[in-house]
């Protein structure tokens, strides 16, 4: 499980990249300690051995949302 502080994330440059297969993802939101989160859960591949368990977990308080949302904007050129 991970709690991502995107404020501190940096972006690298790498020389081999590679498009991932898609696999099933589902999300929730939660309140605790009294601040909302949003949580991404991801399963895997079909041929996973333990198959329909969550394989990541993914979470953003709002601070750290609107950070990856700026992120997600400026690297995809998209407007307001």
């Amino acid at each position: 499980m991970a709690r991502i502080n995107i404020s501190e994330m940096e972006k690298i440059e790498k020389l081999r990249n590679s498009v991932q297969e898609e696999v099933q993802a589902t999300y929730t939101t939660f309140i605790s300690n009294g601040e909302k989160y949003f949580q991404i859960d991801t399963y895997g591949t079909k041929e996973r051995v333990f198959s329909g368990k969550v394989s990541q977990v993914i979470q953003l308080d709002r601070k750290n949302a609107q950070v990856l949302i700026d992120l997600l904007k400026t690297e995809f050129n998209i407007a307001n």
